[in-house]
Parts: C-alpha cells; structure tokens; sequence
C-alpha cells in the first residue's frame, strides 16, 4: 500500500532517475578530461491516483510547505522525500471504486509528481 505523508496513494507508474554531475575538460593538446563532482540526490518520478477533494489538498498542503514527508510503499517505508513538482488532473468519473473508505461519488485525481530524497 502506497502513502505520502500518510495521505493513500495508488501508484500505477513509478520509475528513479540517478545522476552524477561530472565536468568535462577540453584542453587543447591532450585528451578529454573528466572530473567527477558527485552524485545528485536520486529523483522518483510516481503517477498514481488521489481520491477525495480532502486528500488532494492535504498533497498540495505537503507540497507549498516545502517539507520532506515519508513515502510508503508495499516494502515499508522508502525514507523522507521533498515533492518537487505534482501535476494533477481532476478525472470524469460518475462513481469511484478504489478506495473504499470514501464516498462512491469521492472526486479522483490523476497526479504526476517528482520527489527528491531526503539524504
């Protein structure tokens, strides 16, 4: 079961993006030098489904703070993570089915978002 912030999220898409920062040196007479400076905090990018006006705005609560919040998913908890960027798209729905602990008429979002870890 997948949370943030202990706000029920279901995830259909996820995937991690690592990056290291290295310059490239071009001197004139010898070959290309590189310097390695390190590793970016690795970045998870989530698509999943938000039911309910109230834990959609609680999400956006999370996200104009500017906190790390912990991320849940079914292998225990991933660590803290700082929501960079969540794009949601309120969904047309007559009657929704994946949470059952919401009205049948709960509104359901689509939302996009990107995470940085807490590291």
């Amino acid at each position: 079961m997948w949370s943030y912030n202990g706000i029920r999220i279901y995830v259909v898409d996820s995937s991690n993006n690592l990056k290291e920062t290295v310059a490239r040196l071009q001197p004139l007479r010898y070959k290309t030098v590189h310097h390695v400076f390190g590793w970016e905090s690795p970045i998870t990018k989530l698509k999943f489904y938000v039911v309910g006006s109230t834990n959609m705005a609680n999400l956006e609560t999370v996200v104009e703070s500017g906190t790390s919040m912990v991320l849940g998913s079914p292998w225990g908890d991933l660590g803290n993570y700082y929501p960079s960027t969540m794009t949601a798209t309120l969904l047309p729905t007559i009657r929704q089915t994946l949470d059952i602990t919401q009205d049948c008429t709960a509104l359901v979002y689509m939302v996009e978002g990107e995470f940085y870890k807490d590291v």
